[in-house]
């Protein structure tokens, strides 16, 4: 599993998370087992913004319009604000998600007290946008920066963290920034120092 991180930073999360160790993706904590995983797919979302200049995710659409809503929203590193903002206010109406923000991270869990939880996370930024924004269909494909890494994933993730109120185990998602540049600046391990 690849989240983008090296392998050191996602045992810094799960040691902070208490977890005793990163093994094939299982770590144990306080007879609590937490399984971390990454995706690269898709996602949605839904709710009514008053500031104009937010853009809009609609998670009631498919998941290729959701991935092509989050690609056209420019998010290099270091400038992952505008796509951190519209994350927070699709999922801020949503009852059965805690939603927090850590700078331009955004954290939303499950709080159901079920004996495992499962944590997901993935990045927003991309490389440098290199004359393929907005992104656009060709044929089958969607093609133009982040439709791979990993804002496709991004976009899965969401519409599950908006469908699944009731998961049979709680569950953490994390967007996170910085995952492109150095990875002292990477807000997965900036949440493993700050958000333990």
């Amino acid at each position: 599993v690849s989240l983008g991180v090296s392998k050191s930073t996602v045992g810094r999360v799960l040691a902070r998370a208490g977890a005793e160790g990163w093994r094939g993706g299982l770590a144990g904590s306080a007879g609590m087992p937490t399984f971390l995983l990454g995706l690269s797919g898709l996602a949605y979302t839904a709710l009514a913004v008053t500031d104009p200049t937010l853009p809009v995710l609609d998670l009631s659409g498919s998941v290729v319009d959701l991935t092509r809503q989050l690609c056209d929203i420019e998010s290099v590193s270091g400038n992952e604000r505008a796509i951190a903002d519209a994350i927070e206010a699709s999922l801020a109406g949503l009852d059965h998600l805690e939603v927090i923000r850590d700078g331009d991270a955004i954290v939303a869990r499950t709080s159901q007290g079920l004996d495992r939880r499962v944590v997901i996370a993935g990045h927003i930024d991309t490389v440098p946008v290199n004359n393929n924004l907005p992104v656009r269909l060709d044929g089958d494909f969607l093609v133009g920066r982040g439709t791979v890494d990993m804002k496709a994933g991004v976009a899965v993730a969401l519409k599950l963290a908006a469908d699944l109120a009731a998961p049979a185990v709680d569950v953490t998602w994390i967007w996170y920034d910085h995952e492109e540049v150095a990875s002292h600046l990477n807000g997965l391990g900036r949440l493993a120092s700050s958000r333990p």
